[in-house]
């Protein structure tokens, strides 16, 4: 029996604090992100339309029957193994690691320190990782919500693996590789405007998409109805 795994291709342009990810949405869409302001924006081309990503979404009001639940969830114990040297990646070495959740492997990861070393590569991921943390805590975690012990795992130990190296390769257990750098270029000539938000572009929340979705859904209800007698 063969598994087909369906796999993309993505490349990720770096200046400074500004980044801008292409190939990883559909119909030409990208993201922007300036993880020094903490700012995240995906922009459709075809639709000149701008979903600002930046402001962590309301969470649901939890049911009063849950509300006495434990807000934390016992830990899982985490664990960041060092198995040995891993193989060159995108032409750089390599040192493996496994990830482990309560005795459970998670993942095996391939660090390279040399890539640290790469212009604005660093710092960027350094800044991003803090935003998403800040992000994950602004929005929370409900109570009533069962975490796969790896997510958690994965990120507590996402500082630890930065601080050696910057990951090239994730791998699951199955053996299928989950993410990988095929290459990494360096003093590339990249526009200045591939980082801004189109002009002319609407910019709107994820919450105000979610109101005019609502919003059409009713007025097409409407349309439906029989008329009254």
């Amino acid at each position: 029996m063969t598994k087909e795994v369906k796999t993309f291709k993505q490349t990720m342009l770096v200046e400074g604090l500004k980044g801008r990810m292409n190939g990883a949405l559909p119909n030409g869409q990208y993201v922007l992100m300036d993880v020094g302001a903490g700012k995240t924006f995906m922009v459709n081309p075809k639709e000149k339309m701008v979903i600002d990503m930046s402001t962590p979404p309301q969470m649901p009001k939890m049911p009063k029957q849950l509300k006495q639940a434990p807000a934390d969830k016992p830990a899982a114990k985490s664990e960041l193994i060092k198995v040995g040297a891993g193989p060159e990646i995108a032409g750089y070495p390599t040192t493996h690691y496994q990830v482990k959740a309560d005795g459970k492997l998670c993942a095996d990861q391939y660090v390279s320190e040399p890539a640290l070393k790469v212009k604005h590569l660093k710092h960027f991921m350094e800044s991003m990782g803090k935003m998403n943390a800040e992000r994950k805590k602004a929005v929370g975690a409900m109570p009533f919500m069962k975490m796969n012990p790896c997510f958690i795992v994965a990120e507590e130990v996402a500082g630890d693996l930065l601080a050696k190296g910057i990951v090239l390769r994730t791998q699951s257990p199955d053996g299928n590789r989950d993410f990988e750098v095929l290459k990494i270029q360096t003093d590339v000539s990249v526009p200045a405007n591939d980082f801004i938000i189109p002009t002319g572009f609407e910019i709107a929340t994820p919450q105000q998409m979610m109101q005019r979705a609502m919003q059409r859904m009713n007025q097409q209800m409407q349309k439906n109805m029989p008329p009254a007698k």
